[in-house]
């Protein structure tokens, strides 16, 4: 048995305090350290406190990753805020290697006021492969302010953009007029839309 360190947790459903017992040596998936009285998402919570990514892909292996669940989802959100790039890219590569519905996850980063976790939310896009990956990119084109941010979906749309991109892509040319880069990445998108 490794060391077991207790932590108290708020329960914001019921507002009261629950201790969970998190085992330091073991990924904790929800559902794989059942406790009475303690929800799936304070376990995942603290786990990824102290695990990090290796307990977020233990639990997409154990199937007990929901997030569809918004108490779930919300801890999802709540630790990568708190982590740096180099756990944020750890945990997309576990995200990235087993099949997962990533559309909960991805409309809260990319809505999140954090221009650091909106490009992560961004990056996490690349995995998805399915028509709707270009209406969702056109969407951050629109709305982001961020050049990072919009840089950063301007090149996954040159891969999968059709002809749908190409006004919302004049409109990122004109409000980003003084960057040479997204002039030159948008001429060629929509050179290579108009002659596919």
């Amino acid at each position: 048995m490794g060391l077991v360190r207790t932590r108290t947790l708020a329960s914001k459903g019921a507002n009261r305090v629950a201790a969970v017992n998190v085992d330091l040596n073991a990924s904790c998936a929800p559902g794989s350290c059942l406790l009475p009285d303690v929800a799936p998402q304070q376990i995942l919570g603290a786990s990824l406190e102290h695990n990090g990514f290796l307990t977020l892909r233990q639990a997409i292996l154990d199937g007990q990753l929901d997030l569809g669940d918004p108490a779930m989802l919300e801890e999802m959100v709540r630790w990568f805020e708190g982590c740096d790039a180099a756990a944020r890219a750890h945990a997309a590569e576990s995200l990235k290697a087993l099949s997962l519905d990533l559309l909960p996850l991805l409309t809260r980063l990319l809505a999140h006021p954090d221009p650091h976790l909106r490009l992560f939310g961004v990056g996490l896009l690349e995995f998805r492969r399915d028509p709707d990956v270009e209406r969702q990119l056109i969407a951050v084109l629109e709305r982001d302010a961020d050049l990072r941010v919009s840089a950063a979906a301007l090149d996954l749309l040159c891969e999968v953009a059709t002809k749908e991109a190409i006004e919302p892509l004049e409109r990122l040319k004109a409000r980003f007029a003084s960057e040479a880069y997204v002039q030159f990445a948008v001429t060629l998108a929509i050179k290579r839309i108009r002659e596919s």
